[in-house]
Parts: structure tokens; C-alpha cells; sequence
């Protein structure tokens, strides 16, 4: 499922036409993405669009925290049927477990228990980092539960996207107050939706500066950027976790180095390709075995270097059902 957001009729709109538009497509290994669907998008951001926490069977999570006030809210969204449902932010009396503070989310499904799941972590700081207080919110009871925190590194910084493979929720995660040469400075901060635990998966051996986690196939990545020594561009180092949970089993599968044509790296397709974003927001293809290029004609917005990847995302969809028994929610 490709979400490009922001997007417009044309490549570059003005930012007062921003809409946000979500594209359903085919990813064979051997084809083009061809265009299966485009459900209509029926809610409107506080801000200039949704931050996707996560695709699940048939089921996308937005949230719109821009404001970070009472009109935050997380919606559980499905394209097929044109049902949805708002899922109240965890707020107390006492405000201390609230999604007012700084906050990061991930939403999975619980093979065991059925039920769709959303986990927040939230500080009581204006950055992650001093306490923390965590929560699962269960669709099937409706409700918010606290959790321990056990397991995360007090100090640690979530400000990457979060990576799903096997029903477990991955983060990079950075303390940047450390200096670069501790190896305890960064770590993968991992959640499991059926044991509802934190824990860690181990790093390359190999020197990690600044990284971000994906999905390749059915294995878990993690790119590496690093500054190229020659010039003012970057190198993307992918990393792959041969056996899951096995920090040993990390092999570098390619170093991509595109030069100043492409800026952001939004995700893989099937096949192992990369899908990048353009300075000007287009997405491409890049193999990195043939260095070819090839233009998707999916565009978002143009952004200074290096940020048009801002304005995309990208994640696996699978119709279903689910929320078909709902009344529709309009925001």
C-alpha cells in the first residue's frame, strides 16, 4: 500500500492545496507498481497531514498529535469497507500518563488473543528521554492499559520510524548525549504485541552513526547513514538480520550511493529494490545491483534536500473486513 502524503493534483501545489491521498497498488516482483485502488480519505488533520503509525491487516492507524492538546487523535482506518474508529489518547487526572506529552506509537495484530493492539510511550518531558510511562490500547476491550517500562533504556530518544516483523514492534533508538565512540550510545528498543514486554535486539558489530529500521521481505533491516568522505551526500549502509533475534546473524547486504539525485530512502519493494524520494518528492526504484532507476510517477512535495522523504510513506496493505460491523467515524 503506498501513502503518499502529503500530495496534490500536480507534483509541486501550493501548501493551501496540501490533501492528503492514499494509493492501494500491486508489488510483484517483476512488474511495475500498477495502480489497484485510491480509497477515498475522509478526515482532516490539526496539521498539514496523519503520521501512519502502522498497517495491519486491512486496518491503517493515523495519528494527527500535532497540536499536542485535546484535539490529538489516533483513528484505526479501513480503505476497503470505509469504517473507522477513534481511539481516545491515554490522558489521566493527573496528566502524567498523557499523549499531551512527547509521545511514539506502534500498532500490530495479536495472533493470540485477536485483537488489534496500539502501544504508546510517552515522556513527561518535551523529548523522550527522564521517565517514561507506556500503554496498550486493546480494540476489542476499547480501553487503555499502563504497562511497565521495563526494558527500555531511560534516556533514549524515539524519533525513528518503527519497524513490524513477527507481531514486534522495532525502534532505533539513540541516547545523543553520549559521545559517538559508546557503543551504548544507540540500540533496536523492540516491543511484542502478544507478552506486551519491551526489550533489545543487538546492532551490527560494525559502527552505527545514524539508522533507521525497516522491513525487507521477511527479515529485519536496518539502514545505516552515513556521510560519503568525497562530497556532501550520503551512503546507505543495509544491513539484514539473517535469523531473527540472533544480533550475530547481521550481514551488510549492499552500500547505495546515489549521489545527489536521490535523498530519502522510504522503503523496499518486494523484489529487494529500493524505493527513494527525489528532492523535487518523487518516488523511484533503484536497483542495486543494475543502478537503474525508475520513475513510479507517485509524487509528493518538494522539499529542501534531503527532506522530501517527509512527505511519504509507505507500508504493506491487505483487504479485509475488519470494522465492517462499525458505524462509520467522519472527523
Amino acid at each position: 500500500m503506498w501513502l503518499p502524503l502529503p500530495a496534490g493534483e500536480d507534483s509541486n501545489p501550493p501548501s493551501s492545496d496540501l490533501v492528503e491521498r492514499y494509493s492501494v497498488r500491486f508489488d510483484h516482483d517483476n512488474s511495475s507498481f500498477d495502480e489497484y485502488a485510491e480509497p477515498s480519505f475522509p478526515f482532516k488533520s490539526s496539521g498539514s497531514c496523519f503520521e501512519v503509525v502502522g498497517s495491519c491487516n486491512g486496518l491503517v492507524c493515523l495519528f494527527d498529535g500535532v497540536s499536542r492538546d485535546e484535539s490529538d487523535q489516533l483513528l484505526k482506518w479501513n480503505p476497503l469497507v470505509g469504517k473507522s474508529v477513534v481511539v481516545p489518547l491515554p490522558r489521566d487526572s493527573s496528566d502524567s500518563f498523557s499523549a499531551g506529552h512527547c509521545c511514539n506509537f506502534g500498532f500490530e495484530y495479536d495472533e493470540l488473543r485477536k485483537d488489534y493492539k496500539v502501544v504508546g510511550i510517552m515522556s513527561l518531558e518535551l523529548q523522550l528521554q527522564g521517565q517514561l510511562r507506556a500503554g496498550v490500547y486493546s480494540l476489542n476491550s476499547g480501553i487503555w492499559r499502563e504497562i511497565s517500562t521495563k526494558g527500555i533504556r531511560i534516556g533514549l530518544r524515539f524519533d525513528e520510524p518503527v519497524a513490524y516483523l513477527n507481531g514486534v514492534a522495532h525502534w532505533y533508538v539513540c541516547d545523543r548525549s553520549k559521545p559517538l565512540e559508546d557503543t551504548k550510545r544507540s540500540c533496536i528498543t523492540t516491543f511484542g504485541f502478544e507478552d506486551e514486554e519491551f526489550g533489545e535486539l543487538m546492532l551490527p558489530m560494525f559502527g552505527v552513526l545514524r539508522a533507521t529500521m525497516m522491513r525487507l521481505q521477511d527479515s529485519l533491516s536496518l539502514i545505516d547513514i552515513a556521510p560519503y568522505p568525497e562530497d556532501s551526500t550520503f551512503i546507505w549502509w543495509v544491513w539484514v538480520m539473517k535469523e531473527y533475534g540472533v544480533g550475530q546473524s547481521w550481514t551488510l547486504l549492499y552500500r547505495v550511493h546515489t549521489g545527489d539525485t536521490l535523498h530519502g530512502l522510504v522503503g523496499f519493494r518486494m523484489n529487494g529494490d529500493l524505493v527513494m524520494a527525489t528532492d523535487e518528492g518523487s518516488l523511484v526504484t533503484y536497483d542495486p545491483e543494475s543502478e537503474q532507476v525508475m520513475d513510479l510517477g507517485i509524487h509528493g512535495i518538494e522539499e529542501p534536500e534531503g527532506q522530501s522523504i517527509d512527505s511519504v510513506n509507505m507500508g504493506r496493505y491487505v483487504e479485509s473486513l475488519v470494522l465492517l460491523d462499525r458505524t462509520p467515524v467522519l472527523t
